[in-house]
């Protein structure tokens, strides 16, 4: 029993021509992805072998070798079966425009269903990768909001490759500091003629100390709005996304992407809590390895001052805030996710 049901297959058959590798696609895109793009893969490969022969082969080395052939061979393990089975896949193409019976062959409702199930994968009507108006009829309009929504999320990646590698390269640069800054310490030796030595250390501890502690706050003050609305957005996002998989039951299609948007978005904002944490806790351990200077061994009066003055700098609270209203650190992640299932529990509740 066949049927003239949307054939939800010329979506990516649509892309398989666009590739250049099927008998129907246009001239210059087979020249582009045969005579252009498979010799620099193959290029590509090439480099990548040669740098693990020049280089010092280790674990980390290896790995990174499989990462770079792997990702060359996703792309021509596809490329390989367009190209070799082209007929085949316009056969069966054809073969289920003509011969696939309706979805709604038993009932309405249950056509409905099987409907849903294939706009989740490929959705025609969402010409656009985000949700916005698009015009029905103007094509030209519609390329241009494609265009604009593409250039966004590319300067998105551009921003998230400036701003948030600048904030998590600076925070473990300042853990870093913090850590050669207690080993410092701990070289300190008082007593038995070598006050003079570790009056200058000491000295330099306290300079370098302070100044930690300035950059610290600079960096509070950069991202302080930054985190707030982090927060908030990802506590929103959390939630929904919680509601759906635990509460609102939706297709197999809708739970996995939910679970797959939930874990990324946790995950990265999860970075960046921890590493943040992680500035806090070196921290407190400069006190700790301030208060066991061997300072009972001198009677310097100043280096006691210096160590007292370094102690007190110490103990103030080292963390970033966001908006002044909360703290970006381990402890604060957990209640964000707890915050969120709490949100999404009570919204459960009422349905």
């Amino acid at each position: 029993m066949s049927a003239k049901s949307k054939n939800y297959l010329s979506f990516p058959i649509g892309f398989i021509e666009g590739s250049g590798l099927s008998s129907t696609s246009k001239l210059y895109r087979k020249i582009l992805s045969l005579g252009v793009f498979l010799p620099m893969t193959f290029v590509l490969l090439y480099l990548i072998i040669r740098k693990f022969r020049e280089e010092k082969r280790d674990v980390l080395m290896i790995a990174e070798v499989f990462e770079a052939i792997t990702t060359c061979a996703h792309l021509l393990q596809r490329k390989y079966v367009m190209f070799m089975h082209r007929k085949l896949i316009k056969e069966v193409n054809k073969d289920r425009d003509e011969n696939f019976w309706k979805y709604d062959l038993i009932s309405t409702e249950m056509g409905l269903s099987f409907e849903r199930q294939m706009i989740i994968l490929f959705d025609r009507s969402k010409v656009v990768p985000l949700m916005c108006w698009t015009p029905e009829d103007n094509k030209l309009l519609t390329a241009v909001i494609y265009i604009m929504q593409v250039l966004i999320m590319l300067e998105i990646m551009w921003a998230l490759l400036s701003l948030d590698s600048f904030y998590l390269l600076m925070c473990t640069d300042l853990r870093i500091q913090f850590l050669l800054l207690q080993k410092t310490i701990q070289s300190v030796k008082l007593g038995e003629g070598s006050d003079t030595k570790g009056l200058v250390k000491i000295i330099d501890c306290t300079k370098h100390h302070k100044f930690l502690l300035r950059i610290h706050g600079k960096i509070n003050t950069i991202f302080s709005s930054y985190f707030i609305m982090l927060y908030l957005v990802t506590v929103a996002c959390a939630s929904m996304h919680s509601y759906i998989i635990l509460f609102k039951s939706p297709s197999l299609g809708d739970s996995i992407k939910s679970v797959c948007y939930l874990s990324g978005m946790l995950f990265q904002v999860g970075l960046y809590f921890v590493i943040t944490s992680n500035i806090e806790i070196e921290a407190e351990n400069l006190c700790e390895e301030i208060y066991n200077i061997n300072w009972e061994g001198t009677t310097n009066l100043k280096i006691r001052k210096h160590i007292l003055f370094m102690l007190m700098k110490a103990q103030e609270p080292v963390s970033i805030t966001g908006g002044g209203m909360l703290h970006v650190n381990r402890n604060e992640y957990v209640g964000l996710v707890r915050l969120a299932y709490s949100i999404a529990t009570i919204l459960g509740g009422m349905t």
